[in-house]
């Protein structure tokens, strides 16, 4: 399980940081980029900074940008401009060999619940493109748990786009916030399709991306839901600060030994 430690860390810090970042060798990394990035920095910039993580041995998975980006939309323009920034998105992840490339599903109960049905005509228009060209490249795509109450959203996702790379990436942060449904539910219902997990904590009141065992979540109980249900899947810690990604890896690890030894 260990081996499979992950960090998200935007684009633009790897690009000024890269020997600061892959200098520790402690961790591999999920890289987040965001439309403008894609736009601010070249192909060759994209191509340079691959080969020198490959030169590094460390592995990579992709969060797709999804700020102002709704691949739902009623709107036709919008649906079009977030569907082109996920192929380009393609083009530079395919770049890195990803194991992974998770995206956020664009839904908001408040918005989309009244027209769920529309909401899912218009969001196949977008993934149908997009998984042809995920699978065209090889690659593995998750859609993440965001606002959702439940996991009807991701249900529909997976069984929309009917791509045997595709699978979830589920946030524990997110479900702590906005889920009504026990954890163990959705570890339950998705399983191996779980290719990754985002970890941070909070207080169930807001996403605040503490380190991992400093708000209310169970971790005890997640990393035994991940040996029973997921083994395979990724673990990303989702940090803002340097300062928390130390603590959520000291913690993490130690938690993880807990929990292995409670079992044993």
């Amino acid at each position: 399980m260990v081996k499979n430690i992950f960090i998200s860390v935007p684009v633009d810090y790897l690009m000024q940081e890269r020997e600061l970042i892959l200098g520790s060798k402690l961790f591999n990394l999920e890289l987040k980029i965001f439309s403008n990035q894609m736009d601010s920095y070249t192909f060759k910039d994209f191509y340079d900074m691959s080969n020198f993580i490959k030169d590094h041995n460390i592995k990579v998975t992709f969060h797709a940008p999804f700020i102002d980006l709704s691949p739902g939309a009623f709107d036709e323009k919008i649906r079009v401009v977030t569907e082109d920034r996920f192929i380009k998105l393609l083009d530079l992840a395919v770049l890195f060999s990803p194991l992974n490339i998770v995206f956020h599903p664009g839904y908001n109960d408040i918005i989309h619940g009244q027209f769920f049905q529309l909401w899912r005509e218009r969001v196949s228009l977008t993934w149908s493109k997009v998984v042809n060209y995920a699978n065209s490249l090889n690659l593995k795509i998750s859609f993440e748990n965001i606002f959702e109450k439940d996991m009807k959203v991701l249900d529909t996702l997976l069984e929309l786009v009917k791509y045997d790379k595709a699978g979830v990436c589920l946030d524990v942060g997110h479900h702590n916030v906005f889920s009504t449904l026990p954890i163990e539910e959705y570890f339950k219902n998705f399983n191996k399709n779980i290719f990754e997990i985002h970890l941070h904590d909070n207080d169930g009141t807001f996403d605040y991306h503490m380190a991992v065992g400093e708000g209310n979540i169970n971790f005890h109980n997640i990393f035994k839901f991940i040996r029973k249900y997921s083994p395979e899947a990724i673990l990303t810690l989702e940090p803002h600060d340097k300062e928390t990604l130390f603590n959520s890896y000291k913690n993490t690890l130690r938690i993880i030994d807990e929990s292995f030894n409670t079992e044993s």
